[in-house]
């Protein structure tokens, strides 16, 4: 008989993370287990504040079901409602504090939903939420687009050309040391729609549409030297009502589902090196600096010999 799968699961290079209770959720089986009811909650104790990752994958089988998650009282973010049933992938950023933590998850539909038509209507349980995982692990760093390392973004069947950012927010977090830049390529829902991007807390630098494309491309220096940085790419709240959505995202939209923004590419590289033509520049600017500075040099020698002051 195959063994239940653990979930919740925490990552044994999380020594300092420990599972105290949970609540409403069904006997762990093979593929998962079932969230119960429109609330669940688990509680986590920590010895000591810091970044945790997130894993969920999951499934949502009431028709327009939603799913909110809280950290502590506070959204840590939400699925909006689906219009079938999608298998979805979401990885998120977790700050926890030292101490207890609770980390809940409300939906609203469940298979005994009042004046709803049971999705499994063979089962007496209030499934709601189907959990293929919920685990822990340590934050990771950026790595190559092919296989992205970033929080926030949603994940669905289909082509992964491009990941839905729901909650308007996505993070990375990177250890590198010494200057990077940030090569990114991104679409917004809305015409008017401003993006920022943030080291840590600190605005690095702002994006908004010029012209008629929704496609924001570029990169952006970053200084780092080798402690955790936060990286975080953000919509703004202030959308001025009535902005009219980007024509060409309507088929992100259909793909992946409504989103403020969308990511095509992100990624952590090196400044490019300095080019032959450049380097000879800066050489022979070197160069007639170290010439005129021997000049003045000698020049004020041979006034001191002269017995002229300088």
């Amino acid at each position: 008989m195959k063994s239940a799968k653990p979930i919740p699961h925490l990552d044994g290079v999380l020594p300092d993370l420990s599972l105290q209770s949970l609540n409403h959720f069904r006997a762990p089986e093979p593929w998962g287990r079932w969230m119960l009811g429109l609330k669940s909650n688990l509680k986590l104790r920590a010895e000591g504040d810091g970044w945790v990752a997130l894993r969920l994958e999951f499934e949502l089988p009431a028709q327009n079901q939603s799913l909110l998650i809280r950290l502590n009282g506070t959204s840590a973010g939400s699925i909006p409602p689906q219009k079938e049933k999608k298998h979805l992938t979401l990885q998120l950023p977790l700050f926890l504090k030292r101490g207890l933590n609770e980390l809940s998850f409300e939906t609203n539909g469940s298979n005994r939903f009042p004046g709803r038509t049971p999705f499994a209507p063979g089962d007496p349980s209030d499934l709601s939420t189907a959990f293929f995982d919920l685990s822990f692990a340590p934050v990771s760093g950026l790595t190559s687009p092919a296989q992205p390392s970033f929080y926030g973004t949603l994940e669905s069947p289909g082509p992964k050309a491009y990941w839905p950012a729901p909650f308007g927010q996505v993070t990375f977090f990177s250890t590198k040391r010494g200057p990077g830049e940030l090569a990114y390529s991104l679409v917004t829902a809305k015409k008017a729609q401003v993006l920022s991007i943030r080291l840590d807390d600190k605005v690095v630098k702002v994006l908004q549409p010029t012209g008629p494309s929704p496609l924001l491309s570029g990169r952006v220096p970053l200084a780092l030297d080798g402690r955790l940085h936060r990286v975080t790419i953000t919509a703004t709240s202030g959308v001025p009502r009535g902005a009219t959505p980007n024509d060409s995202v309507a088929e992100l939209e259909r793909l992946y589902g409504a989103a403020p923004f969308y990511v095509q590419r992100l990624e952590l590289t090196s400044p490019p090196p300095l080019s032959p033509h450049g380097a000879l520049t800066l050489a022979a600017a070197l160069t007639l600096l170290l010439l005129a500075l021997i000049y003045r040099l000698l020049f004020r020698a041979g006034r001191l010999q002269a017995g002229t002051p300088p």
